[in-house]
């Protein structure tokens, strides 16, 4: 009831100069920066199986927020006041992510990248986070409710 993301967590709008998401995903999966990331929001919900927009953006928890220029580089990303197509995000709930608990691992068959990994948020936190979030979150936390029983076990829709 008092949780917000975008009140809680310092967020970070961008554009990229790469050729998009997949893109930019290759990038990160192959550097080091990968173990200091994390999946978050939309991005966090496809992989948990719950994806039901199709927005292309690609939403991360930075776990070290002095990575954030290096990140910035190698992404290549430049600042935006509006809207976004990578979002970074310092989150509250840093020790839920930080010492991986609740964590997924998307392994390297999933990625169809051998050796290389992406961890994303856990259930809860990732419906925690999208339910205020403005860009079409609380209808993807619902639809996320619907669909996980760990949510649909504590979410009651009004």
């Amino acid at each position: 009831e008092h949780y917000s993301l975008v009140s809680k967590c310092k967020l970070w709008n961008y554009r990229t100069a790469l050729g998009g998401r997949e893109e930019v995903l290759n990038i990160l999966k192959r550097s080091s920066l990968w173990k200091q990331a994390c999946l978050a929001l939309h991005s966090a919900a496809e992989f948990h199986g719950c994806k039901n927009t199709n927005l292309q953006t690609l939403e991360l928890y930075i776990l070290n927020p002095e990575l954030r220029v290096q990140i910035e580089q190698k992404l290549e990303l430049q600042l935006q006041e509006r809207g976004y197509e990578i979002l970074l995000m310092r989150p509250y709930y840093k020790a839920m992510l930080s010492n991986r608990k609740g964590t997924k691992l998307l392994t390297s068959e999933k990625l169809k990248v051998p050796g290389i990994h992406l961890f994303y948020a856990p259930a809860l936190l990732t419906f925690l986070d999208l339910y205020n979030f403005p860009l079409r979150g609380r209808e993807q936390a619902e639809f996320m409710a619907q669909r996980i029983p760990e949510l649909k076990r504590i979410f009651k829709k009004d």
